[in-house]
C-alpha cells in the first residue's frame, strides 16, 4: 500500500518535482511557473535556449516545460531534440511537456520527442495533473470490486 500525504495523489508519491519552465512569452512563463510553485514544485525559469542548456547541464529537472505561444518557434523544437539526443542519462530522462496552441508546433513537438503536449487553453488542474502523470506515470485504473475478486 502506498501512503499518500495530504495534497498528493497516489500517482505522485515523490512530489515536489523539479521543473524547468521556458517559453517565448514571459507572461505565460510567469503564470505557469506560479501555478506550479503554488502546487509545491521546485521551479527554475530560463528565458533563452543557452540558459536552458546551462541549467540542464548543472541539474537536470524532472520536467522541462516549454511554452510555445507563437507558432513556428524553432528554439522550442531544438530544445526537445537536444534533450532527446543528450548523452547524459539525467538529461535524457528529463520529461518534456510542451504547452502550445493548436497547430503544427503541437503536432511536431510530439513527433520529435515531447512526452506530452498541452493544447491551449487549459485549466490549472490539467497542467498539474499532466506534470504528475508524465513523471510518475498514469494512475492505475480503478478495479471494480466484485464477488470474484474480493
Amino acid at each position: 500500500m502506498t501512503r499518500v500525504k495530504r495534497g498528493q495523489s497516489a500517482a505522485a508519491p515523490h512530489r515536489p518535482w523539479r521543473i524547468l519552465v521556458t517559453g517565448d512569452n514571459p507572461d505565460s512563463v510567469e503564470l505557469i511557473s506560479r501555478l506550479l510553485a503554488e502546487a509545491g514544485h521546485e521551479i527554475d525559469r530560463a528565458e533563452a535556449r543557452n540558459e536552458v542548456l546551462a541549467i540542464l547541464g548543472t541539474h537536470a529537472p524532472h520536467v522541462l516545460l516549454i511554452d510555445v505561444t507563437h507558432p513556428g518557434q524553432g528554439d522550442a523544437l531544438a530544445l526537445i531534440e537536444a534533450v532527446r539526443k543528450s548523452t547524459s542519462d539525467s538529461v535524457s530522462s528529463t520529461k518534456v511537456v510542451v504547452c502550445a496552441s493548436r497547430g503544427v508546433s503541437a503536432l511536431f513537438a510530439r513527433d520529435i520527442g515531447a512526452d506530452e503536449v498541452l493544447v491551449r487553453p487549459f485549466f490549472a488542474h490539467t497542467l498539474l495533473g499532466t506534470v504528475d502523470e508524465v513523471v510518475a506515470g498514469p494512475k492505475e485504473p480503478a478495479v471494480p470490486v466484485t464477488s470474484q475478486n474480493r
